[in-house]
């Protein structure tokens, strides 16, 4: 049941993603970053461990009292739980912390054989250096079947330049766009019906981050 209410929740997420995916609302709102939805992950994937042997909680006592020293191996499924959680609420403590940066696509949409670029605001904070901006054109695939089937990635294409930023009355506002040859292919299916292509962009840097609190700036 637990198995069952994960995997609908998974769903319906993704569900919800791919609805609010038009060009309409993302120029409205901008792409989110995955940093929210990672914490989110984190939250359903602890939340299994800890639950799945919750129905015998009771009985760990009385097991316990009867010398059956075994039964606290299976501590480890909540134990891992909790150690999963805590870094979901780590990733969400820093996805705060930077604030949301939702990125706003200018070419919408972006084009191989044309170009990929953009801009978003950092609300809460000012970058030491201009950051790297990185996109990458990812295939991903199965290979084999039953337990030997793993997920493979291969990177089609990718680049990595120098984003420009500008101060703004509602924080530091980052540009930068990508030439993207034409012989790529783009997101969906795979041009040889074999998995997915998928885009990714991510951009690294260091930021002076001014805290919520009354603590000195933190990088």
């Amino acid at each position: 049941m637990i198995f069952m209410l994960f995997g609908g929740g998974i769903m319906a997420m993704s569900l919800l993603s791919a609805s609010s995916s038009s060009a309409s609302k993302i120029a409205k709102q901008g792409i989110p970053s995955n940093e929210r939805h990672s914490a989110k992950f984190y939250y359903w994937f602890g939340g299994i461990f800890i639950l799945i042997i919750s129905p015998l909680y009771p009985a760990f006592v009385e097991q316990l009292q009867k010398g059956h020293q075994g039964i606290l191996l299976l501590l480890l499924f909540p134990l891992i739980g909790l150690c999963i959680v805590m870094a979901g609420l780590r990733q969400r403590r820093r996805y705060k912390t930077i604030g949301a940066t939702p990125l706003f696509p200018d070419p919408l949409p972006g084009c191989a054989g044309g170009q990929v670029g953009g801009h978003f605001l950092l609300t809460n904070g000012n970058w030491v250096t201009a950051p790297k901006m990185q996109l990458s054109c990812v295939h991903s695939y199965s290979r084999g079947s039953g337990d030997d089937r793993t997920t493979e990635r291969t990177i089609l294409w990718q680049q990595e330049i120098i984003s420009w930023s500008r101060q703004t009355q509602k924080g530091t506002e980052t540009r930068f766009v990508f030439d993207v040859p034409a012989e790529l292919p783009a997101s969906g299916g795979s041009p040889d019906n074999r998995g997915d292509i998928g885009w990714r962009l991510t951009c690294e840097g260091t930021a002076t981050i001014a805290e919520r609190s009354q603590h000195p700036e933190t990088r």
